[in-house]
C-alpha cells in the first residue's frame, strides 16, 4: 500500500511538470493583438468580386475585442494621468519643501555666520576686521602710553637727580655760607675784642 501511494505520489509529480512542458511545445503562445485578430478575420474572410465577405459573429468578435482594447487603453490612460497627477503633486509638494528647506538653510546659514554686533548684524569677516582692528588700535596705544610713561618716568628719574643735586649744592652752599657766616661772625667778634682792647 506504501509503495503504491509511494509510486502514485511521486508519477504525479513526475508528470504534470512533463505535461506542461509538452503543452507549451505542442501550443506556441499565439499573440492575440488586434492586428493579428485583423489578419485573422481578413484571412478567414471569403472574397466576392473586389469585395471581401466577412462573417459577422467575426467582425462583432473584432469589434468588441477592438473595443474592449480601447476601454482597457483609456481606463490605462486615466490611471496613468491620475497618477501622473499624483506624482506631480507630490514633486509641487517635494519642490516647495525643498524651497522651504534651503531658505531655511540660507537663513541658518546667514545666521551662522553673522554676528550681531551692538545690535547690528554684521557678517564674521567684518567683525573679526572689527575686532582686529580694535587690538592693534589698543595695541598701538598702549605702545604709545608705554613710550610716554617710559620717557616721563626717566624725565621724572632726572629731575628727582637734579632736584637731588640742586638740593646737595644749595646745602654745600647754605654749609659754606654758614661757615663763611661763622668765619666772618669770628672775624667781627676778635675786631670788635680788638677794637675793645684798644680803646
Amino acid at each position: 500500500m506504501k509503495d503504491l501511494f509511494f509510486i502514485l505520489f511521486f508519477g504525479t509529480f513526475l508528470i504534470f511538470p512533463l505535461q506542461a512542458q509538452v503543452d507549451t511545445v505542442v501550443h506556441p503562445v499565439q499573440e492575440n493583438s488586434l492586428l493579428n485578430q485583423m489578419n485573422k478575420v481578413f484571412e478567414q474572410s471569403n472574397s466576392y468580386q473586389k469585395y471581401k465577405v466577412i462573417d459577422k459573429a467575426q467582425l462583432e468578435k473584432l469589434k468588441r475585442n477592438i473595443l474592449d482594447s480601447i476601454s482597457k487603453l483609456e481606463t490605462t490612460l486615466t490611471d496613468q494621468q491620475s497618477s501622473l497627477a499624483r506624482q506631480q503633486g507630490v514633486l509641487d509638494s517635494l519642490q516647495s519643501k525643498l524651497l522651504r528647506v534651503q531658505s531655511d538653510l540660507e537663513a541658518t546659514q546667514e545666521k551662522e555666520n553673522s554676528i550681531r554686533l551692538l545690535g547690528i548684524s554684521t557678517s564674521k569677516s567684518t567683525y573679526n576686521l572689527i575686532f582686529i582692528s580694535i587690538i592693534f588700535i589698543l595695541v598701538f596705544l598702549g605702545g604709545i602710553f608705554f613710550y610716554r610713561y617710559s620717557t616721563s618716568h626717566k624725565l621724572i628719574r632726572e629731575s628727582r637727580s637734579k632736584v637731588n643735586e640742586l638740593e646737595e649744592e644749595i646745602e654745600e652752599l647754605r654749609r659754606k655760607n654758614l661757615e663763611r657766616e661763622q668765619k666772618l661772625r669770628r672775624k667781627l667778634q676778635d675786631e670788635i675784642n680788638k677794637n675793645k682792647g684798644i680803646r
